[in-house]
């Protein structure tokens, strides 16, 4: 069984990191995009991937607060952002589920 070294696990939150970042940006751009075509061909479903994307940016923002507090302090509590963060894409999914269902 092969044990992590100080450096392999460094590699890994550097890609946890970049991973983190890639998902906020991405779904940045994609979020606009997304409800730009929905508005425009009248498309309920695009429009709603859209607003998906921008609660997965609040997600991967609290990812990212994650891996920061982590990297800078193992044993360093959640903050009241990081929980905010995590809880609140789930809100506007139970709504829609209530508003489609």
């Amino acid at each position: 069984m092969t044990t992590l070294t100080q450096t392999s696990i460094n590699k890994y939150w550097q890609y946890t990191l970049w991973l983190a970042l890639f998902t906020i940006f991405y779904n940045y751009v994609e979020g606009p995009v997304s409800i730009y075509f929905g508005a425009h061909d009248e498309t309920l479903t695009l429009f709603g991937f859209g607003m998906g994307s921008f609660i997965e940016v609040v997600s991967g923002i609290g990812i990212l607060a994650m891996v920061l507090r982590i990297r800078q302090n193992t044993d360093a509590p959640r903050s009241r952002f990081e929980q905010t963060a995590y809880a609140s894409p789930g809100y506007p999914f139970i709504c829609s589920r209530r508003v489609w269902a």
